[in-house]
């Protein structure tokens, strides 16, 4: 429960406005040390293949993108 009176509750408001200041700081500072670490790291070596629909897709044909190999 909050105290009733006025002083103690403006007390109360500027620890909290400190308090948060420092959370957001503390916060900042780790999606910084975040991004930082993201660009760092190596992207993943793209797929071999991919299957693609191709226009015989009705008919149950799939198409091998890269090899042009087709199969259904």
């Amino acid at each position: 429960m909050l105290p009733l009176d006025l002083p103690r509750l403006r007390t109360l408001v500027t620890h909290l406005r400190g308090e948060l200041g420092r959370t957001e700081k503390a916060l900042s500072a780790a999606e910084e040390a975040e991004a930082v670490a993201t660009r760092r790291r190596p992207r993943p070596d793209p797929p071999a293949w991919l299957i693609e629909r191709s226009m015989g897709a009705a008919l149950g044909m799939l198409e091998c993108a890269g090899t042009g190999r087709v199969g259904g």
